[in-house]
């Protein structure tokens, strides 16, 4: 908790010396992988606060707060259970805090930032097999602390907009087995 606290007073000391401030909101497509293959989107809402350096070669701090839905749907494995009929998804559901650091060459910025947050797992789905006489309906939820680490990069097409990814590893829990094994997120900030 106290390298939070050395990065919000940093933030907060470079606001009151009048360095740059910069507020965007990004809203994103999400793809990884938790078991099986996921889809979803990201959005969010981040502050970066100019550290060092000049108007082309920077370093900020960066604070974001990010929610994100993803959906892995059985259809895409089913065929690896056959003759069993698979149905239904897993729907992950993500709050996430990121703090960290950015680098920005001109209109190009690259970061790494460590999160924490909570993410929930639902499963709801359906297995069939006829010759066995099995027909179970499945459903279950679970949530657990998700933290990890996350690589950004930038890229500012116009003075507001700008393409924006980012590839999330979060450290694994291997005993609830909630969170992805990894997640990636491609889309658009804009700046406030």
């Amino acid at each position: 908790m106290s390298a939070l606290a050395l990065v919000l007073t940093a933030a907060l000391a470079a606001t009151a010396e009048g360095r740059f401030k910069e507020t965007e909101v990004e809203l994103s497509f999400a793809t990884g992988y938790g078991g099986r293959v996921s889809l979803g989107g990201m959005a969010g809402i981040g502050s970066r606060w100019h550290a060092w350096g000049g108007q082309k070669l920077n370093g900020g701090i960066e604070v974001s707060l990010l929610a994100g839905y993803q959906n892995e749907p059985y259809s895409f494995t089913a065929a690896r259970f056959l003759p069993n009929e698979i149905t239904g998804s897993n729907h992950r559901v993500q709050a996430l805090v990121t703090v960290g650091h950015g680098l920005r060459i001109s209109r190009f910025t690259v970061g790494t930032h460590l999160f924490l947050g909570w993410t929930n797992l639902t499963v709801d789905g359906r297995l069939k097999n006829e010759a066995l006489g099995i027909d179970e309906l499945v459903d279950g939820s679970a949530s657990e602390l998700s933290f990890g680490f996350v690589l950004h990069a930038r890229f500012r097409l116009t003075d507001r907009l700008s393409l924006a990814g980012r590839f999330f590893l979060p450290v694994p829990n291997f005993v609830l087995g909630v969170n992805s094994w990894f997640v990636g997120t491609l889309g658009l900030s804009v700046m406030l």
